[in-house]
């Protein structure tokens, strides 16, 4: 089994794409101050860039968590590669992906990946049928990844199976991560802070951003324990 997240980024290598996306930003029409014009326009791209790392067009991956029940056997024989902790009872371990290099991120995903599909095909996630899947799917296209074709994608992303891809925001049909990790008891905050993960990269902050998946990955977990009798 695998419960997984990732971050993301905006991706603004391409600067003649990200300058065309931008292109046709135009202030109001009753704007006649060029001062205020500009404001606009630039509060305007501002905006669009920070949506930037919701789109595989214009973001890229940072870092995807994982938690597991059983590790790959290149893993298993790095004690520095994963951490083990205790989640509801249940032993897993845990693996953060992240490179400078994304390409080389989604190799080492599509690794533990295939291993799974072949071991342990049970994947649960957070929107992920929606999001986080598809994200790595077309990032791992735009950047020439090796998506693995024996592999059956669609069984993956079908949005009307619990198997072998569990998605809880699926099943629940709406609400947020933290919202329903709320009103089961599992956790007693509401905080949300995915709007920080940009700030946190540019800092530097990685340790930050996993501790933040980390928690996301426990929470979806927990809340897999707590329905998977009713499936």
């Amino acid at each position: 089994m695998i419960v997984f997240d990732l971050e993301s980024y905006k991706d603004v290598e391409d600067t003649n794409y990200i300058s065309w996306k931008s292109n046709n930003i135009q202030a109001p029409g009753n704007y006649k101050d060029p001062a205020k014009i500009a404001e606009n326009i630039a509060q305007q791209k501002a905006e669009l860039a920070d949506k930037f790392a919701l789109s595989p067009l214009t973001g890229k991956i940072i870092l995807i968590g994982m938690l597991m029940d059983k590790l790959p056997p290149l893993y298993e024989t790095d004690k520095t590669s994963y951490t083990t902790y205790s989640v509801g009872g249940t032993t897993m371990h845990y693996i953060g992906l992240s490179d400078n290099d994304e390409s080389v991120l989604l190799s080492k995903w599509w690794d533990i990946f295939s291993f799974h599909n072949l071991n342990s095909p049970t994947i649960v996630s957070f929107n992920g049928k929606k999001f986080d899947l598809p994200f790595i799917l077309h990032r791992s296209i735009i950047k020439k990844a090796l998506v693995p074709r024996r592999i059956k994608m669609s069984d993956y992303l079908n949005k009307y199976r619990n198997d072998p891809h569990f998605d809880v925001y699926n099943w629940f049909d709406g609400g947020s991560l933290v919202e329903w990790s709320y009103r089961l008891g599992i956790t007693d905050s509401l905080v949300r802070d995915g709007n920080k993960i940009g700030s946190w990269y540019e800092a530097g902050q990685m340790n930050v951003i996993a501790d933040k998946n980390k928690i996301d990955l426990a929470q979806t977990f927990s809340i897999y324990q707590r329905v998977r009798d009713w499936l």
